[in-house]
């Protein structure tokens, strides 16, 4: 497994000169850098002790739980619109299989997805994560009439 990841990440897709690319800092990490990709300051939204949940998120923009989506990725998804998604996978544990959740923002025909790089969704679903549980569109931040902490200079420095 380790060599095809390993092959996947010597082959970049290009990047969308809107978003930039943010490595997640660890394992529950992911969220937050995912808004940061889009602009925003994860980081001063979220507290920093663990994970955040998808719906916490949805409610940051303005959607209910019922306004997140069902999305299943495919060859054929293409978002003209950023996403930021939930995907989950199952890792095998010493007592059994344990469902893993993980954020990517989904944008066009890629993911960017904070632990990895990014990548081409059919690339991304067949041989990194399972499927997409819950998304919703994100605006990029300097698109966005929102009142939520964005990414200045000053402050990108310390993210990335």
């Amino acid at each position: 497994m380790l060599n095809l990841v390993d092959r996947l990440l010597k082959q970049k897709p290009i990047a969308d000169e809107r978003i930039r690319y943010v490595k997640q800092r660890d394992d529950s990490d992911c969220g937050r850098a995912c808004l940061c990709m889009m602009g925003y300051d994860g980081y001063q939204m979220f507290s920093r002790s663990g994970g955040i949940r998808v719906d916490k998120v949805a409610k940051k923009f303005g959607y209910t739980k019922n306004q997140i989506s069902l999305i299943e990725l495919n060859n054929n998804t293409f978002f003209e619109e950023p996403h930021f998604l939930t995907v989950s996978t199952m890792r095998a544990e010493q007592w059994g299989f344990l469902a893993v959740l993980h954020a990517v923002i989904g944008y066009k025909d890629q993911i960017y997805c904070p632990s990895l790089g990014i990548f081409k969704i059919s690339e991304y679903t067949k041989y990194i994560w399972g499927r997409t549980i819950a998304g919703f569109p994100v605006p990029f931040a300097y698109e966005s009439n929102l009142n939520l902490p964005r990414l200045t200079p000053c402050n990108s420095q310390r993210v990335l």
